[in-house]
């Protein structure tokens, strides 16, 4: 991995551990995993559009 992607990993592995305590009190799990995957897919189509997960 470049460090553009690691950087970009590392942002949201910090970006989860901020939601995760909101979501697990307010909310439903699979609303935080869908907002970590449609971040990813958005991330995925912008930065590197081939390849896959």
């Amino acid at each position: 991995m470049t460090k553009a992607q690691k950087k970009i990993i590392k942002n949201y592995k910090r970006e989860i551990r901020k939601l995760l305590p909101i979501f697990t009190k307010n909310e439903n799990i699979f609303s935080m995993i869908y907002l970590f995957l449609s971040k990813i897919m958005l991330l995925q189509t912008k930065v590197f559009p081939k390849t896959h997960l």
